[in-house]
């Protein structure tokens, strides 16, 4: 059986975090991490690590879904079946955060064995406080899940809508 797996790694940082020793910190958070799931006979996973400055960004929060069911919404991800394939669709909306970039519309096909990652980051706030996020969105579709998939390969794309934060 063939398994989605979807591991979601975000970055949460404030003005105090962007510059300096804290900027340092919060630059070696990684985009992609070692699977930690359980066998399981699920369809889909979702490995969510949450990395944020209250701890210096040196311990995520972690999270594991394994009943989740197609089509998937997670930010700006749309992810569903087609056919023997998956297909994830990048649509800019307000989750993403400022600037806004309405241009960005990608539709990336991973078929079994292959997976591929979405890289985003946003500002969101007002006058008085700012918040800055960055996420990382790493999507495989295979036969066994191995911890080590996206940490010693490549994948088959990567899409990239990085913005320059004020």
């Amino acid at each position: 059986m063939t398994t989605l797996v979807i591991q979601h790694i975000t970055t949460s940082w404030t003005k105090e975090s962007r510059g300096g020793q804290a900027a340092a910190k919060r630059n070696a958070v990684p985009i992609v991490a070692r699977l930690e799931i359980p066998r399981t006979t699920a369809k889909a996973v979702v490995h969510t690590l949450s990395y944020k400055e209250e701890n210096s960004f040196l311990t995520p929060n972690s999270e594991l879904s394994t009943d989740t069911s197609l089509p998937i919404t997670l930010g700006c991800l749309r992810i569903r079946q087609l056919g023997p394939d998956i297909l994830v669709s990048v649509r800019y909306n307000h989750s993403m955060g400022a600037p806004e970039r309405n241009s960005i519309r990608k539709d990336i096909k991973v078929v079994p064995g292959d997976w591929v990652q979405v890289l985003y980051n946003g500002r969101f706030g007002g006058d008085m406080e700012w918040l800055y996020r960055h996420e990382a969105f790493t999507i495989a579709y295979v036969e066994e899940p191995d911890a080590r998939i996206f940490t010693h390969s490549t994948p088959k794309v990567a899409f990239s809508a990085l913005a320059l934060l004020h």
